[in-house]
């Protein structure tokens, strides 16, 4: 009798049940191809199941000349029901189990705990985010939520790509960055840094907001109530601290000890590269001439008008 313990998935075994005489059972694996019942490929039986241990199959299989139908082929879940051992014995594995899932727990919990206080740390060290900077720089508020960069994520909503990250990236702060977020899943915090769900954020705002395909470069009178509307979501929904829309430390750079550590002093003039970065000659044709070298003149002009009131 020749059994054949392969790994190479179910696609493979067939082949190599049909290519290969001689085999008369191929215990298969990797693939995690099911099989309730043996399958049959000539005079080759093919067994396998899913992953991780989750199950046990047995195979009982009688040599020689006989149909193979005389094959028994039974499939037992491997949980806390699974009792292997002599009549009115326990299972002696169960307490094996029940620890070490205990420890799996601790570990993790632990894992956890780790992966959070570096996520708390790391963020410490980040961003405070436009909420915390309007507190103090009302008028340098006042002035940028009347223009495009305060309205840049409700854009992407407008166009249904708020969870798009490649799009999330230039229109937010911080995304994939020390201190920063990782995804939308946790672009906005509470007040502990937990994060809010995008959900809550949209449940906040409302139906139908913003109007689908809103373009704010052709309305511009529609970003002040727009932007307004979505601080008291934001605001309403808890968040303490919004990654998403471009906003003071986009072009100031993170500055999360301010006004008590260092870097409190008067902002440094923005750098041209921190526009850069998203305005690029596919993005912002406009900056550039016909052999791609940028426009000074135009990114001078730019500039200057988000540049905030002192």
């Amino acid at each position: 009798m020749v059994i054949a313990l392969a790994h190479e998935g179910y696609d493979n075994d067939l082949i190599l049940a049909k290519e290969v005489p001689g085999i008369d059972l191929i215990v298969g694996a990797h693939s995690q191809s099911m099989l309730q019942t043996p399958d049959q490929q000539g005079d080759t039986l093919l067994v396998q199941l899913s992953n991780q241990g989750q199950l046990l199959g047995m195979v009982e299989y009688e040599a020689g000349t006989l149909p193979k139908n005389r094959t028994e082929f039974k499939v037992d879940e491997l949980n806390a029901e699974y009792n292997d051992a002599p009549a009115g014995k326990t299972n002696p594995m169960k307490a094996l189990v029940d620890v070490t899932n205990l420890r799996m727990a601790a570990a993790n919990k632990k894992l956890d705990e780790k992966i959070w206080a570096a996520h708390q740390a790391e963020s410490a060290a980040g961003y405070q985010g436009f909420l915390s900077c309007r507190d103090c720089h009302k008028g340098q508020a006042a002035f940028q939520e009347g223009k495009l960069h305060a309205a840049s994520f409700l854009t992407l909503m407008a166009k249904k790509q708020e969870t798009n990250l490649d799009c999330v990236k230039c229109h937010s702060v911080g995304l994939g960055q020390p201190g920063g977020f990782k995804s939308m899943a946790d672009a906005f915090r509470d007040a502990n840094g937990d994060p809010i769900p995008l959900a809550k954020i949209k449940g906040a705002m409302g139906k139908n907001f913003p109007a689908e395909h809103t373009d704010y470069r052709k309305n511009p009178g529609k970003i002040r109530p727009d932007v307004e509307r979505f601080i008291a979501a934001l605001k309403k929904a808890g968040v303490k601290k919004s990654f998403p829309t471009v906003q003071c430390e986009s072009c100031h750079g993170g500055r999360p000890e301010h006004p008590f550590g260092e870097g409190h002093a008067e902002a440094s003039k923005v750098a041209t590269t921190a526009c850069l970065a998203c305005h690029t000659k596919e993005q912002m044709p406009s900056w550039y001439d016909a052999a791609g070298k940028l426009k000074e003149d135009a990114v001078a002009k730019a500039k200057l008008s988000v540049t905030c009131p002192r």
